[in-house]
Formats: C-alpha cells, sequence, structure tokens
C-alpha cells in the first residue's frame, strides 16, 4: 500500500521513490493515522495525522500534525475532498485531540471552509516552516 500512496503523492509533488520510502521509515510511527480514500477498490485519496508535541502559548500538549492531503487529480472538485475533508475532521474530533496543519497561502481559504482556523504564536521545534506558510488548527 505504501508504493501506491506514494505513487498518490508523486502525482502532486515530486519525490523519489527513495526518498518516500525513507520518510515513512524515519517519519511515520505505528500509532500515526492513515486516512485512505477508496473509489470502485482504486486509492483517489490519501491523508496523514501524526502525533506530535506542539507548544502554544508556552503551554505544551499534544495534537495530530494534519501532514498530508491528497486527492488524485482528476477526482478533485468533485466533492471527493469535500467528503474527505470531513472524514477526517470527524477522525481528528473522534480522538479528541487538536489538529495542526502547515498551509501554503494560496490553500487557506479551502481549509477554512472545514472550520480550520489560522494560528498564531506556535513553537515547534523538528519543523522548519518558511515565512511564507501558516499553521492553521482545527
Amino acid at each position: 500500500m505504501i508504493n501506491e500512496i506514494i505513487l498518490l503523492k508523486n502525482s502532486h509533488w515530486k519525490f523519489t521513490l527513495k526518498s518516500q520510502k525513507n520518510f515513512f521509515k524515519k517519519e511515520i510511527k505505528k500509532n500515526d493515522l492513515h486516512n485512505l480514500l477508496f473509489l470502485n477498490k482504486k486509492l483517489i485519496g490519501y491523508n496523514c495525522l501524526r502525533w506530535k508535541n506542539f507548544t502554544i502559548k508556552q503551554k505544551s500538549s499534544s495534537f495530530l500534525l494534519f501532514d498530508t492531503l491528497i486527492v488524485k487529480k482528476k477526482y478533485r472538485r468533485k466533492k471527493y475532498s469535500s467528503l474527505f475533508m470531513n472524514f477526517i475532521n470527524f477522525i481528528i474530533k473522534s480522538n479528541n485531540k487538536k489538529s495542526i496543519l502547515i498551509c501554503e497561502p494560496q490553500l487557506i481559504n479551502f481549509y477554512k471552509k472545514y472550520e480550520w482556523k489560522i494560528l498564531n504564536n506556535i513553537i515547534y521545534p523538528d519543523i522548519r516552516v518558511k515565512k511564507t506558510k501558516r499553521y492553521m488548527i482545527f
């Protein structure tokens, strides 16, 4: 299944198979949550929620890091992304945790439609974020 996920991710981001396999081995933990979207038994969407600790306003807490969201290009703008986002938000709520994502500016309005909010004053030393990106919270 990892190979299928990597191929799906490569439809949007260009990573080598080797670099993605290394990413899975190094960064993805057993208790992380992998959400898969299938249509007619074909993988068309993937999301990973990774357990992390963040510091917000000098208070450390456990959160779900919204690591990846990808829907196969030909299924975008056909309500599959909306269905998938509502499912992911349900999973986050079911775990009774907050979730944080690092967002490109052009995607902020997309996530706002699903109750995500821009977050300031966050410190997470393991992730280097370009100044143009924004943290969002659900």
